[in-house]
């Protein structure tokens, strides 16, 4: 609790001692930053612009060793450590490594345990990660994935992810909707079959209302390591 109560007081007395101008511009700061928009004129700007986004207290190497535990590591339970360690501000930060949103996505379409799935759905909403690709993995992942516990989860992230900004993302939501139907009958990660190309095709076709369509056959399936028991 005294964290907050001196954070608390040093942005009151920081805001009290500022000139005019500076204590207004601070007081739009904060109020942009932390009132949702309204559905009416929602905020579409770039998340890491975000003035309170606070850095990660670890390095890069740090990260790098997360996201390469959570693409190799054997044991499920690592791999949702290392996810949840991904979505964790202290551990990472997708920002100031963009690596660590593909590993995410790449985790909640394609590794063979749910469980690993559904922490990386959430890792992403956690890490604030609303740009095109982030929210279209969660997006497909709480309409297609085959167990409801990600579906439920990413389904949540979302949720958050663009709470007050639907309208941003509804040209990203008709594509989808266009693509998901094709993909749905093949598309079963916990017995290796995962289409990697799907989320790229979405944000390149993003701002239209049809998705070019790519075969199920190409780009090939990738076939991810699976769990030894």
């Amino acid at each position: 609790m005294k964290p907050y109560l001196y954070l608390s007081a040093f942005m009151i007395l920081l805001a009290g001692t500022a000139e005019p101008s500076a204590a207004g511009d601070l007081c739009g700061c904060l109020c942009h930053c932390t009132t949702p928009p309204c559905e009416t004129c929602p905020d579409c700007g770039d998340p890491c612009a975000s003035c309170l986004r606070m850095p990660t207290l670890c390095d890069s190497a740090h990260a790098v060793k997360l996201m390469e535990q959570l693409k190799s590591d054997c044991a499920c339970c690592a791999r949702i450590k290392a996810a949840e360690k991904l979505g964790c501000r202290l551990h990472a930060d997708f920002c100031a490594c963009p690596e660590i949103l593909d590993a995410l996505i790449h985790a909640l379409q394609c590794d063979t345990c749910w469980e690993v799935r559904r922490a990386a759905a959430w890792a992403i909403a956690m890490q604030g990660a609303r740009v095109l690709k982030g929210v279209a993995a969660l997006y497909v992942a709480s309409k297609v994935d085959r167990h409801y516990m990600v579906r439920d989860r990413a389904t949540d992230a979302l949720g958050i992810l663009i709470l007050c900004r639907n309208k941003c993302y509804a040209d990203l939501f008709k594509a989808a909707d266009a693509l998901i139907p094709r993909i749905r009958p093949e598309y079963d990660p916990t017995n290796g079959k995962c289409a990697c190309w799907m989320i790229a095709s979405l944000c390149d076709g993003a701002g239209h209302a049809e998705v070019p369509l790519v075969p199920l056959s190409s780009p090939p399936i990738v076939e991810p390591t699976k769990d030894k028991q």
